[in-house]
């Protein structure tokens, strides 16, 4: 019929798919035939041809009709929907707000990334600090107690610091997983009025959850990869910050414990002997007083240093040095016994020598005694090596003092000069007094001015 084709087009139906931005897709549709404009304009036309045309145009047109309706359902997965087209359903609202709180979940998520991230961070960091303190309290201190405390006290503030830090981060963390739950819910409910007052929007809101759920994994893989590269800096960093702080330990315990290189030095730190007991010391002897060499008092004194030389390294053996330092105190300690024992042994032989030479000694003395008791001579000159000063023996017999005089005879009766006696710590020394008509010589007499001697 010549009416086939007037079919116009005439109805369009509008639809939105709400993504990340709107848009308006128009499809249109053809306007259907209207059966009784046509008969009223043909309706003087009734012959056989009539009935054919309507009955070839009913066919068509369902034709067509089927033909648009699967057009429109294969688009259908394209449609975007006009916002304006809900209006009625009062879904503009929700959809907006619920693109707010897909914004603030995304923040949210970010913001627990970082605060994880930040929180593994700042725990290395406090690890790191307390590694060094351990180091500096190991040093520090010398008594295995002391730094046992220490340690102990290291430990209690490390681990104090990390709960602050743990539960300061757990909190952040808590309060933003609160607001994701309460958003998390929100979305949901909004899901379900969506579905119930719009079907199309069911497929927009499934779509979009995909897309957050994409997005979300897609944040937390990057977020997860940040988070790895920082802890692997930060564990490079803290293994070398370690490195340095155990490369500046080892050289401040080098600095005040160094290794002896010499040749010397490393001899006699090799053997590495035990601090030594304290060497055998022999008592005070009154004879070294006598004899004009040591009073008491000094003596004592002597021994009070070497005690307290002996304290002090035994004080700086028991600090805990390394390398070559505790060898090199208890090598001063055997050294320092080694000179006790030989000193003592020195001066404790010079002692029984002089006490066996004063008793020869005395033997002469004696002797000469008796042959002046014998003789009845005054004395005689012992020795005169010395011209100056004669060590000289006089009989006991007559008490002599400092400043007598006696002439000095040879043989019988020759006088040769005049000499002045003078008490020594050594015994009676003859000092010339005037000129002498020959050399003195060893046991020339000495002939004692008596009475001189008694008027003085």
């Amino acid at each position: 019929m010549g009416n086939d084709n007037k079919v116009s087009k005439g109805l369009t139906r509008r639809t939105e798919v709400f993504f990340r931005e709107n848009a308006v897709e128009t499809i249109e549709r053809p306007v259907l035939y209207s059966l009784e404009d046509e008969f009223a304009k043909t309706k003087k036309r009734k012959n056989f041809f009539v009935y054919a045309g309507a009955i070839l145009f009913a066919g068509a047109l369902v034709a067509v009709t089927l033909i648009i309706t699967s057009e429109i359902e294969q688009r259908n997965s394209a449609i975007k929907v006009d916002v304006s087209d809900f209006r009625d359903l009062n879904l503009t609202d929700l959809l907006q707000n619920t693109k707010k709180d897909e914004t603030r979940l995304r923040s949210l998520m970010q913001e627990i990334a970082d605060l994880r991230g930040n929180w593994q961070l700042d725990r290395q960091k406090v690890a790191d600090r307390y590694v060094t303190e351990r180091d500096i309290a190991t040093i520090r201190y010398s008594s295995a107690a002391d730094r046992q405390r220490a340690l102990v006290q290291v430990q209690g503030n490390e681990r104090a610091e990390l709960g602050g830090l743990d539960a300061r981060y757990q909190k952040a963390i808590a309060e933003r997983q609160r607001e994701i739950d309460e958003i998390t819910k929100r979305l949901a409910g909004r899901d379900k009025k969506m579905v119930q007052g719009a079907q199309a929007m069911e497929m927009v809101l499934g779509s979009q959850l995909k897309l957050l759920e994409i997005e979300r994994k897609k944040i937390e893989d990057d977020w997860r990869k940040r988070l790895d590269e920082a802890q692997q800096r930060s564990r490079t960093e803290a293994a070398e910050q370690r490195r340095l702080q155990k490369k500046l330990t080892e050289s401040l315990v080098l600095r005040y414990n160094p290794v002896f290189s010499e040749p010397v030095l490393k001899n006699l730190v090799a053997a590495n002997p035990a601090f030594p007991p304290q060497a055998v010391q022999y008592s005070w002897q009154a004879v070294l007083a006598r004899e004009g060499v040591m009073d008491q008092a000094p003596f004592d004194a002597l021994r009070k240093n070497a005690a307290e030389e002996r304290l002090l390294l035994q004080r700086l053996i028991s600090v805990g040095y390394t390398n070559s330092v505790v060898p090199a105190l208890n090598a001063l300690g055997v050294r320092q016994a080694n000179l006790i024992a030989g000193y003592e042994t020195l001066w404790r032989g010079l002692v029984q020598r002089i006490e066996q030479k004063n008793a020869r000694i005395d033997s002469y003395g004696r002797a000469f005694s008796a042959l002046m008791q014998q003789t009845r001579e005054h004395g005689y000159i012992l020795d005169t090596v010395q011209p100056e000063r004669y060590p000289v023996i006089v009989n006991p017999a007559y008490p002599v003092r400092s400043g007598d005089l006696a002439f000095v005879i040879r043989g019988e009766n020759t006088r040769i000069g005049m000499v002045r006696l003078e008490r020594t710590r050594d015994g009676l020394v003859a000092v010339p007094a005037g000129a002498f008509s020959a050399k003195p010589a060893p046991l020339d007499k000495l002939l004692l001015q008596l009475r001189q001697a008694s008027q003085e």
